[in-house]
C-alpha cells in the first residue's frame, strides 16, 4: 500500500482552479524558505482561488521563485505542509500568464525523458523535491513551449506596487515614479 500525503488529495481541485495540470511536489522546502512573498502573485492565487471556491475556508499559501528567467508559483496548503503544488508562469506586458503542463506531451515527454526525476501521467506530474536534478529538468522542460499550455490570465500588478518586483507599470510621461 503506497503511502499518499493529505494534500494530494488536494490536486483535484487545485487542478480545476488552474483549469488542469498539476505539479505536485513531495518537498518544496529547498525552495519555500528562499520563496519570495509576491502581494501580486497573492492577488492572482486569491482571485483564481475564490472564483472556483467561494465556500472554501481560505486560499492556498502562495510564494515564488526565479530560477534565471524562469518563474514559478509554490502553493501550500498551509505553513506545515511540506509538500504542495508547482506552477510556471512569466509576466508578459504586466499580465500574469500560468502554464500548465501539456497533456498531450505526455508519450513524447516519456521518449525524451526515460530517466526523469518526475513522475508523469495524463492529469498530473509529481517530483519528488525541488533539487538541483529537478530544477535542470524543469528549466529542460521550460526550454521548450511544446510541453506547456497557456492557461491563466490576469493582471499583475494594476496598482504599481513596489513589492511586486516583476513588473511595475509606469505611467506615460512619468520618469521617476516611487
Amino acid at each position: 500500500m503506497s503511502r499518499q500525503s493529505p494534500w494530494k488529495k488536494f490536486c483535484a481541485p487545485l487542478a480545476a482552479l488552474w483549469l488542469g495540470g498539476c505539479i505536485l511536489v513531495d518537498d518544496m522546502s529547498a525552495k519555500w524558505a528562499d520563496g519570495i512573498s509576491d502581494p501580486c502573485i497573492d492577488a492572482v492565487v486569491e482571485l483564481e482561488y475564490t472564483q472556483s471556491f467561494e465556500r472554501a475556508k481560505s486560499p492556498p499559501i502562495a510564494r515564488r521563485f526565479s530560477d534565471g528567467d524562469l518563474h514559478y508559483l509554490m502553493l501550500k496548503n498551509s505553513a506545515d505542509d511540506k509538500g504542495g503544488h508547482l506552477y510556471r508562469f512569466i509576466i508578459e506586458n504586466g499580465i500574469y500568464i500560468g502554464y500548465r503542463p501539456n497533456p498531450a506531451m505526455l508519450k513524447q515527454y516519456k521518449q525524451d525523458y526515460p530517466n526523469s526525476v518526475a513522475q508523469v501521467s495524463e492529469d498530473k506530474v509529481e517530483l519528488p523535491d525541488l533539487s538541483v536534478d529537478a530544477l535542470a529538468l524543469l528549466r529542460d522542460v521550460s526550454a521548450n513551449e511544446e510541453y506547456w499550455v497557456r492557461d491563466v490570465k490576469r493582471l499583475y500588478n494594476p496598482s504599481r506596487k513596489e513589492a511586486c518586483s516583476l513588473y511595475i507599470p509606469k505611467d506615460k510621461g512619468d520618469e521617476d515614479e516611487s
